[in-house]
């Protein structure tokens, strides 16, 4: 069944037949179901006063809740369904729960998930499932448990059992959640990016929590933004706490290898939301301290885990597996191997690794004697049996890439990376070596995932030994790796990609050549890691006639040359020096004077990249060059201003806002939207602040104090601002403000003493009110921007909007009820002329809405109801 039923309850479905009418959803690719119900259609209707009995639903209804009732869709087949006064959501169609899931993150923790549990011997580590503290844990609501071991402890093998334990569970108890993040050195990701992960895996898990997830992919669609930390929480929170869920169990492996910064994140997120957790980490005290309601235990390994270790491990080692069948050696190795891997599992296996190769009983004797104890001598050993091998450079060039990469690698991408000429730097498709050789070359020190077919050190502890270790041979790493990325590049053809199509990396050129994607993220970053950029770096970019540009998101920018590409990653040095601002020693000159006002096919140049992607050097660089065009419009009007104002980027735009005049600054794109209504829109006060205090700074002014309106001398604050222009749907600053919720922004608009609050709108989708800033914000459920708008001297409470509703009218229309109080509050009329979609307000009415923000969907009663709001 598809994403029809909001919440798992005990139910019958035979089946449900997919929705045909759709409309299209403005700036965007998904269709949506037309929110305008045939007005034939019968309205619903509840018998029996227990709240059991059939109800008849127009097809297109969308929020529905039943109290023990048949369901009928009009037009539809029939669904029988056993509900509980649980929610029915028909709004989310099938296919649009995989658009969702991708967009949500590309990260999938369930291949991790699994790739780890694979890793688990026999039955080792199922101890904890046995411990008093784990049983009551489980068994209750809400509580901590934080697991602590040894480097090489087993910790991340721990958690996946644990994780596929209660997995178990909630495949027969739908109400159980389990939800799990992995934390990894070689993909330092923030808390934001962490959170969005974890939602889709509850997506891909719980399917029926789409309909919580909806309302916000539409928002930033429709914007092409992606969620910020604070929303990804609010919507976490909805899920923890909705009524889908009796236990709630999240899992964080690894915390000890996220940022400083990051573990602080998710501790302060996840304390605050009423679920079970579970961490594992090395013993970590600055953080022990911050949660003195968890549990703590150890995690050790015990003899008879190392025991099914090495019988596990002695299976796929012949030879050394008929010596241990000789009178006593099984059992001496697995004393020595106890006594020397100092409770590790990591160091238990890598010393079974340096028994394979014993081909007598004396040969297994000489190697127990020289077993190295402890993690730090094991590696050393290990290093030792590399460089003793007949070629050990592919080994160690193999290392050096994975101590070094700024992402995961998936085995095929070391592989082609490792296909690079060490002295020409061309790519030669002749070295490949298959992947088990290159593993076994490596000795253990690297592991192949064979899920994700990531291959990853065996420990990050790893890491910490091979950086230091391989710095006398290889003492500039990025810039090897940098090369190697431009060799895979330039051997692949992307350096002139005309008129080929763009889907980000599932594009046929990524997906057939391996390491081309690694490439392209990750080059210039590479590059600008190491000392000086390397004059492979400078040809490859000399070479560029129409390279992909795209921004963080993979999204397209546009295909760019040399200039273009020097300004969209960052290498202001070489600008300079093409310019011939600065002629160092040495310095490879641009072929002939470059053009810096040079354009792509849609219009963009080089200030136009580095103002949107957030080059501050690059963009100070370009704007100190003789004929540089700075307003330099693309072929949508959109300027460099208008694209650092978007993306907030506040250094480039009070760089930007010191050398245009206010003719720039209210210039508007082909929508008739400003650098004002970027930043109004996305959020940004600070941008917004300097945009509208720009004649107090050109004057040498302070800025109006935040309780005030005008600035030093007498300048009122957003003078020569239009703060008051209008898009081609009417739509200003203040209302795009107000449309997300963006509390901030509004706060400031509304200081401007010529702001017109009482403008109107044209209606629109999503938000499809029309009308002034206060309908909006009603509408969207913004209570916090409500109540700014209202202290606004002079507001228009009661405003017929287009559709013909005030304020008032679309608060209940969208079941906020608390904004709806507040209105009323003020003497707020609720309802003029309703247009044809006044059937649906049965429907729409709403329990459970908190006004938080808009973004949460509402879940409404079908009972009967004598709340005014209905």
């Amino acid at each position: 069944m598809g994403a029809g039923l909001s919440i798992s309850i005990e139910r019958r479905v035979e089946r449900m037949r997919k929705r045909s009418g759709t409309r299209r959803k403005k700036g965007g690719d998904g269709a949506l179901p037309d929110p305008d119900p045939d007005p034939s259609a019968s309205l619903p209707r509840a018998n029996d006063s227990d709240g059991g009995g059939d109800i008849r639903i127009m097809e297109n209804a969308t929020d529905v809740r039943l109290d023990n009732c048949n369901l009928t869709a009009v037009n539809g087949t029939l669904v029988k369904a056993t509900v509980t006064t649980y929610n029915m959501n028909l709004g989310v169609q099938t296919d649009a729960h995989p658009k969702i899931v991708a967009w949500v993150s590309a990260i999938n923790y369930q291949d991790i998930q699994d790739d780890n549990l694979s890793k688990q011997i026999g039955e080792t580590s199922m101890w904890v499932l046995e411990e008093p503290f784990f049983v009551d844990w489980e068994a209750s609501d809400q509580g901590m448990l934080w697991g602590t071991g040894i480097p090489g402890a087993g910790k991340t093998v721990l958690a996946s059992i644990v994780i596929n334990h209660l997995r178990k569970r909630a495949k027969v108890n739908k109400k159980i959640l389990v939800a799990f993040a992995y934390c990894r050195y070689t993909d330092p990701f923030p808390i934001k990016i962490i959170l969005a992960a974890i939602i889709r895996q509850i997506l891909e898990d719980y399917p029926l929590t789409v309909v919580f997830v909806k309302p916000l992919y539409e928002k930033h669609k429709l914007r092409n933004t992606r969620p910020t930390e604070g929303e990804l929480i609010e919507l976490l929170t909805t899920i923890f706490t909705s009524e889908m869920f009796d236990q709630r169990f999240l899992f964080v492996d690894g915390l000890d290898e996220a940022t400083s910064e990051t573990q602080f994140d998710i501790l302060d997120t996840l304390c605050k939301l009423p679920l079970n957790t579970l961490f594992t980490s090395r013993p970590l005290p600055l953080l022990k301290d911050s949660v003195p309601e968890a549990i703590f235990f150890d995690i050790i390994v015990r003899d008879a885990d190392i025991e099914r270790l090495i019988s596990e491990k002695v299976r796929g080692m012949k030879t050394l597996a008929k010596l241990l069948e000789q009178d006593g050696w099984r059992e001496r190795v697995l004393k020595a191997v106890l006594k020397k891997s100092s409770g590790m599992f990591l160091v238990a296996s890598l010393q079974l690794d340096m028994l394979r190769s014993c081909l007598s009983i004396r040969d297994l004797q000489a190697s127990l004697d020289r077993l190295p104890k402890g993690v730090e001598a094991m590696y050393t050993s290990t290093m030792e049996r590399i460089e003793q091998q007949a070629d050990p450079l592919l080994a160690t060039r193999a290392l050096m890439w994975l101590v070094h990469a700024l992402e995961s690698m998936t085995i095929d991408d070391l592989r082609y990376a490792l296909a690079t000429d060490s002295v020409t730097f061309q790519h030669d498709s002749d070295l490949l070596v298959d992947a088990e050789s290159l593993v076994s070359l490596c000795c253990g020190l690297i592991t192949l995932e064979p899920q994700s077919k990531l291959v990853r050190l065996v420990h990050y502890t790893a890491k910490d030994f091979l950086e230091p270790y391989l710095r006398k041979d290889y003492p500039e790493p990025h810039a090897l790796i940098a090369s190697g990325c431009v060799a895979r590049m330039t051997y692949c053809g992307l350096q002139d990609m005309q008129d080929k199509p763009w889907n980000g990396y599932n594009n046929s050129i990524f997906k057939e050549n391996p390491f081309l994607a690694y490439s392209h993220r990750q080059w210039a970053p590479h590059s600008h890691l190491s000392a000086s950029t390397s004059p492979d770096i400078v040809d490859f970019i000399l070479q560029c006639r129409h390279f992909p540009i795209a921004d963080k998101h993979t999204f397209l920018i546009d295909h760019g040359s040399s200039v273009h590409v020097a300004a969209a990653f960052n290498f202001h040095t070489l600008l300079r020096e093409w310019s011939n601002e600065t002629k160092p020693v040495g310095a490879n000159p641009f072929p002939h004077q470059p053009n810096i006002t040079a354009r792509t096919k849609h219009g963009y140049t080089a200030l136009y990249f580095s103002s949107w992607l957030g080059h501050l050097e690059t963009v100070r660089a370009l704007l100190s060059m003789e004929g540089i065009d700075v307003c330099c419009p693309s072929s949508h009007s959109i300027t460099p201003l208008m694209l650092a104002s978007e993306h907030g980027h506040l250094k480039i735009v009070e760089l930007l806002l010191g050398v245009v005049d206010v003719d720039h600054i209210n210039a508007t794109d082909k929508g008739g939207w400003s650098a004002l209504t970027y930043a109004s829109f996305n959020g940004h006060v600070e941008v917004v602040r300097a945009i509208l205090g720009f004649q107090c700074a050109r004057e040498g002014r302070t800025t109006a104090p935040l309780d005030q309106s005008v600035c030093d001398e007498g300048i009122p604050y957003g003078a020569g601002i239009n703060v008051n222009g209008a898009s081609t749907d009417d739509e200003t600053a203040l209302i795009v403000a107000a449309q997300g919720g963006e509390t901030g922004v509004v706060q400031e608009l509304l200081r401007v003493k010529d702001i017109d609050v009482d403008h109107c709108s044209s209606p629109c989708v999503p938000y499809d009110c029309g009308g002034p800033a206060l309908a909006h914000a009603s509408a969207c459920g913004h209570s916090a921007v409500v109540e700014l708008l209202l202290k606004h001297p002079g507001i228009g409470i009661n405003i017929v909007v287009p559709r013909g509703r005030t304020a008032l009218g679309w608060a209940v229309k969208k079941g906020h009820r608390g904004i709806a109080a507040l209105l009323r509050s003020r003497l707020a009329q609720e309802r003029a002329e309703y247009d044809s979609d006044d059937s649906m307000v049965q429907l729409q009415s709403v329990s459970n809405s908190s006004d938080s923000g808009g973004s949460m969907p509402s879940l409404p009663s079908l009972s009967n109801s004598s709340d005014s709001d209905n």
